[in-house]
C-alpha cells in the first residue's frame, strides 16, 4: 500500500512537472506585458477667464520602473496663456531640477528632473512641478507634450541603470479661455 502511495505522489509531480504542448509552441506564448512611463499634464478646473491663474501640475508616473530622471518639453499657445520663469515650482520627485525655464516668446517650457548622486532613483507617481500660467486670450488651447516615440530628444523618462527612454504615454492638456 505504501509503494502504491508513493508510486502515484511520484507520477503526480512528474505529470505536473511537464508542460503541454500549447506551451511549448511560441506563438501560443503570453506576450509579456511591458510597463511604461507616463507624463499628464492636469489642472483643477478646464475654463479660465482673462487674467486668471491657470494652475497646472505636471505628474510623472514611472509605471513601477526605477527612474533617474525625466525631461519635459511643453508647448503652449502665447496668445492664449502667459508664463514667466516664475511660473515654475519644482516638485519634489527628483533632487535637482537643472533646467526649469520659459520662452514666452515661441511658448514653450522646459523641466528637467535629475537625482542627485548617490541618491535612489524615483520609482512612482508624483508632481514633477507645478505651473502658474495666466490667461489672456480667447478661444480653445491645448498644453502640448512634446513626445514620440522612440525619440530621446523630446520629452521622456530615463531609467536607472540602463539610461533607456521608459516614456510611452502623455496626457496633453485642453483648456478654454470664457
Amino acid at each position: 500500500m505504501l509503494y502504491f502511495f508513493l508510486f502515484e505522489v511520484l507520477v503526480g509531480l512528474k505529470v505536473l512537472s511537464v508542460s503541454s504542448p500549447t506551451n511549448l509552441n511560441p506563438t501560443s506564448a503570453p506576450t509579456p506585458t511591458i510597463l511604461l512611463s507616463r507624463i499628464d499634464v492636469l489642472s483643477i478646473k478646464k475654463e479660465y477667464k482673462v487674467g486668471e491663474v491657470v494652475p497646472i501640475s505636471i505628474l510623472v508616473n514611472t509605471a513601477g520602473r526605477k527612474t533617474d530622471g525625466t525631461d519635459l518639453i511643453l508647448y503652449f499657445d502665447n496668445r492664449i496663456l502667459e508664463a514667466t520663469n516664475g511660473a515654475i515650482k519644482k516638485g519634489l520627485v527628483y533632487g535637482e531640477y537643472p533646467v526649469t525655464e520659459v520662452d514666452s516668446k515661441n511658448g514653450v517650457i522646459k523641466i528637467s528632473g535629475v537625482s542627485k548622486i548617490g541618491q535612489d532613483g524615483f520609482s512612482g507617481s508624483g508632481i514633477l512641478a507645478n505651473l502658474s500660467l495666466i490667461a489672456r486670450g480667447v478661444g480653445k488651447t491645448v498644453l502640448k507634450v512634446d513626445y514620440t516615440a522612440g525619440r530621446t530628444t523630446d520629452s521622456n523618462v530615463v531609467e536607472t541603470k540602463s539610461a533607456k527612454d521608459t516614456l510611452g504615454q502623455v496626457n496633453n492638456l485642453d483648456l478654454t479661455r470664457v
